[in-house]
């Protein structure tokens, strides 16, 4: 979490901290320039876990423990505060006043934090730059689908910057960029389907990307022809153009055009678009990972569709199913998208409370901890299917980057009543049905070694068999024997043993 906020707001000028959302507001970041003004040599990596976290009214100045604690319970009711007038202590002993505005953000696990900017008590443009700072930056949490959030940040910075179009192009390979995002203020017409491949030789591209910033206050005065050429045929006057950047390498560049006269660039406006350029980077690279997070997933969903297994992937914090296969949830009677963001004991058993007794989760981390390497082997026969399967249990990286537990499973019912058959056709007489004598006899015997009954032990012999079989034939010898085995089986009761112990011999149990 916290190289979240270092990406979002390492490389902003705005002091920024940002709590955890809870009774006294836990520091969990604060990017350097917060850092700074509060003490230079505060170390910002000690905000760790392993640490007792110090919380916001360490580093900013209230009147009075009550007013800290309205100022918690505010944000926590209202979710932003704007404005709001303190004072924080600087490092030589002076304190300084500043306005706090706060927002809570809440990602997609049940975190809420509360992000603070300072902004210094002024007038004139340095204000208004860091107030257009932290609409903008909220604006990149407003939505939940990042391509939204990109869209709602380029249309802000726009209007926040007074311009007549903002836009984004990304490279697409290494010789062709795409305009792939444009705001355009009111009455300027869009340009975006002329720009969707264009070639980088057909313009100063390498120029405008390697420079980092790129700043035309009148584009008749741009060099060569040909790039003022393609910039006057989509009705710009003016531009600045700021590079934007995943680890150092540039992807793309994000632009802002005057259309309706020359422009001069102020420091503040650059440092705006700076500043914007930093956020728009960020949601770029997000958007990107969450393709790439989507296409591992649909490969894997691809691949498990198609197998006969059930798989099925939960948090392993809340239990909440991240995944289920095709095969699973048919079995279950359901669509996939029912179970997802449910606890798996709500939906895969019935009537429980809590976890299941034979969770896997706890049962891995107690053995292994979380870096498990090896599979647990379960066996678990479900409440709502009523079939039994052979379980495989790991806790792992999911695509998203969580640790979860997956578990794979094969559908061995039919092989337990395979097995069920021939135990019992391994242990059973064919004849009289009863045990035979390798099977009789191992019972009767780990029954005396481990004394687990009292009772009486009956041999019986069948006399004249052998008259019957030779007189009679041994179809009438065998009827003889079912007979004689059929009535003592009719008076025995269930705790009783009787096995066949040669060809006319038998041993009963009595308990």
């Amino acid at each position: 979490m916290r190289s979240k906020f270092a990406n979002l707001f390492a490389n902003l000028y705005l002091p920024v901290i940002v709590c955890k959302n809870t009774y006294d507001m836990p520091v969990a970041y604060m990017n350097i320039r917060a850092a700074l003004l509060i003490s230079p040599t505060y170390s910002v990596q000690g905000l760790d876990e392993n640490v007792q976290p110090q919380v916001l009214s360490d580093f900013v100045s209230f009147e009075t423990r009550e007013d800290y604690m309205n100022f918690c319970r505010m944000v926590q009711t209202l979710g932003h505060i704007d404005d709001y007038m303190t004072t924080v202590g600087m490092f030589d002993g002076q304190s300084k006043e500043y306005n706090l505005s706060a927002k809570t953000i809440t990602f997609k696990k049940p975190n809420d934090y509360v992000v603070i900017y300072l902004t210094g008590k002024s007038h004139g443009s340095e204000a208004s730059q860091d107030n257009r700072l932290v609409s903008v930056i909220n604006a990149a949490f407003v939505a939940e689908d990042t391509d939204i959030s990109i869209r709602i940040v380029l249309a802000l910075s726009g209007k926040k910057a007074a311009v007549d179009r903002a836009y984004i192009f990304e490279d697409v390979s290494s010789d062709v960029t795409r305009n792939t995002y444009e705001w355009c203020a009111p009455g300027i017409t869009p340009v975006i389907h002329e720009l969707s491949d264009l070639k980088k030789s057909d313009y100063n591209y390498d120029v405008i990307v390697h420079s980092g910033m790129y700043i035309a206050e009148d584009v008749d005065k741009i060099e060569p022809e040909s790039d003022r050429a393609i910039l006057k045929s989509q009705g710009i006057r003016a531009l600045a153009i700021i590079t934007i950047y995943d680890k150092e390498k540039p992807i793309g560049y994000v632009g802002f055009d005057d259309c309706r006269k020359p422009r001069e660039w102020s420091h503040s406006d650059v440092q705006f678009l700076k500043n914007v350029a930093s956020v728009l980077s960020l949601l770029i690279k997000r958007r990107k990972t969450e393709e790439e997070l989507n296409r591992a997933q649909n490969i894997f969903q691809l691949i498990s569709d198609n197998s006969e297994d059930v798989i099925y992937a939960t948090s392993i914090d809340d239990y909440r199913v991240k995944y289920v296969s095709k095969s699973m949830a048919e079995a279950l009677g359901k669509k996939s998208g029912y179970f997802l963001g449910k606890q798996c004991w709500k939906v895969f058993q019935k009537n429980l409370s809590g976890p299941c007794e034979f969770c896997p989760i706890t049962k891995i981390l107690a053995r292994r901890g979380k870096d498990a390497k090896n599979s647990y082997v379960w066996d678990n026969t479900s409440t709502i299917t009523k079939r039994s399967y052979l379980m495989r249990s790991n806790i792992i990286t999911w695509v998203d980057g969580e640790l979860v537990h997956l578990s794979m499973g094969t559908d061995i019912t039919d092989r337990i009543k395979y097995e069920k058959e021939l135990k019992r056709l391994a242990s059973t007489d064919a004849m009289t049905g009863v045990y035979n004598r390798e099977w009789g006899g191992d019972i009767l015997q780990e029954m005396f070694l481990e004394n687990k009954s009292r009772g009486s032990l009956c041999f019986i012999d069948i006399d004249g068999l052998k008259h019957t079989n030779d007189t009679f034939g041994h179809d009438a010898g065998d009827y003889l024997i079912r007979n004689i085995v059929a009535a003592f089986r009719e008076k025995l009761s269930g705790n009783e043993i009787m096995c066949r112990w040669g060809g006319d011999e038998f041993l009963v149990w009595l308990d």
